[in-house]
Protein backbone atom coordinates (compact mmCIF):
# COMPACT_ATOMS: atom_id res chain seq x y z
CA UNK A 1 0.00 0.00 0.00
CA UNK A 2 1.30 3.05 -0.96
CA UNK A 3 0.00 6.98 -0.47
CA UNK A 4 0.56 10.00 -2.38
CA UNK A 5 -0.08 13.56 -1.89
CA UNK A 6 -1.83 15.03 -4.91
CA UNK A 7 -2.50 18.89 -6.02
CA UNK A 8 -5.83 19.89 -7.35
CA UNK A 9 -7.39 23.59 -6.94
CA UNK A 10 -9.87 23.20 -4.51
CA UNK A 11 -9.72 19.59 -3.60
CA UNK A 12 -10.90 19.26 -0.91
CA UNK A 13 -14.39 21.29 -1.74
CA UNK A 14 -14.37 18.62 -4.37
CA UNK A 15 -13.18 15.41 -2.60
CA UNK A 16 -16.17 13.48 -3.03
CA UNK A 17 -16.50 13.91 -6.66
CA UNK A 18 -12.34 13.34 -7.05
CA UNK A 19 -12.49 10.16 -5.47
CA UNK A 20 -15.92 8.91 -7.42
CA UNK A 21 -13.68 9.71 -10.58
CA UNK A 22 -10.39 8.33 -9.14
CA UNK A 23 -12.41 5.13 -8.26
CA UNK A 24 -12.55 4.16 -11.62
CA UNK A 25 -8.70 2.77 -11.59
CA UNK A 26 -8.55 -0.47 -9.84
CA UNK A 27 -5.41 0.41 -7.66
CA UNK A 28 -7.23 3.75 -5.70
CA UNK A 29 -8.41 2.34 -1.91
CA UNK A 30 -9.67 5.95 -1.24
CA UNK A 31 -8.87 9.75 -1.22
CA UNK A 32 -8.44 11.96 1.83
CA UNK A 33 -8.38 15.16 2.42
CA UNK A 34 -5.64 17.31 3.78
CA UNK A 35 -5.63 20.41 6.09
CA UNK A 36 -4.40 22.31 2.66
CA UNK A 37 -7.24 23.13 0.33
CA UNK A 38 -5.62 22.11 -2.77
CA UNK A 39 -3.67 19.21 -1.41
CA UNK A 40 -5.52 15.22 -1.16
CA UNK A 41 -3.56 11.71 -0.25
CA UNK A 42 -4.39 8.97 -2.64
CA UNK A 43 -4.23 5.21 -0.88
CA UNK A 44 -3.50 3.08 -3.66
CA UNK A 45 -2.27 -0.76 -3.72
CA UNK A 46 0.18 -2.28 -6.71
CA UNK A 47 1.57 0.26 -9.14
CA UNK A 48 0.47 3.79 -8.66
CA UNK A 49 -0.02 5.64 -12.20
CA UNK A 50 0.37 9.21 -11.16
CA UNK A 51 0.20 10.95 -14.33
CA UNK A 52 -2.93 9.04 -15.60
CA UNK A 53 -4.91 9.89 -12.58
CA UNK A 54 -4.22 13.81 -13.45
CA UNK A 55 -4.66 13.32 -16.75
CA UNK A 56 -8.68 12.02 -15.90
CA UNK A 57 -8.84 14.71 -13.71
CA UNK A 58 -7.74 17.31 -15.61
CA UNK A 59 -10.15 15.46 -18.51
CA UNK A 60 -13.46 16.50 -16.44
CA UNK A 61 -12.10 20.43 -15.80
CA UNK A 62 -9.87 19.95 -12.24
CA UNK A 63 -7.00 22.22 -12.31
CA UNK A 64 -3.70 20.72 -11.28
CA UNK A 65 -1.18 23.41 -10.11
CA UNK A 66 2.20 23.61 -11.76
CA UNK A 67 4.29 21.74 -9.10
CA UNK A 68 7.16 24.40 -8.02
CA UNK A 69 10.75 23.42 -7.50
CA UNK A 70 13.05 24.96 -4.64
CA UNK A 71 16.57 23.81 -4.83
CA UNK A 72 16.92 25.79 -1.47
CA UNK A 73 14.76 23.31 0.27
CA UNK A 74 16.59 20.31 -0.77
CA UNK A 75 13.68 18.13 -0.81
CA UNK A 76 13.89 15.62 -3.89
CA UNK A 77 10.53 15.15 -6.09
CA UNK A 78 9.82 11.81 -4.80
CA UNK A 79 9.66 12.97 -1.41
CA UNK A 80 7.20 15.63 -2.88
CA UNK A 81 4.52 13.42 -4.10
CA UNK A 82 4.77 10.38 -1.73
CA UNK A 83 3.54 10.41 2.02
CA UNK A 84 4.56 7.85 4.02
CA UNK A 85 1.64 6.61 6.18
CA UNK A 86 1.12 3.03 8.30
CA UNK A 87 -1.71 0.54 7.50
CA UNK A 88 -3.07 1.25 11.19
CA UNK A 89 -3.09 4.64 11.17
CA UNK A 90 -4.94 5.11 7.89
CA UNK A 91 -7.68 2.15 9.61
CA UNK A 92 -7.56 4.56 12.40
CA UNK A 93 -8.92 7.57 10.21
CA UNK A 94 -12.03 5.52 8.59
CA UNK A 95 -13.04 4.31 12.11
CA UNK A 96 -15.75 6.80 13.63
CA UNK A 97 -14.30 8.18 16.96
CA UNK A 98 -15.62 7.04 20.65
CA UNK A 99 -17.43 9.01 22.64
Amino acid sequence: MQTYQINISQGRDNVHDIRRRLFAFSEILDVFVTSWPDSLVVVCAGRPRLGEWLRALRAVGYEIPARRHSSASGTTQRSILQIHAKVPQIAQAKRPHAA
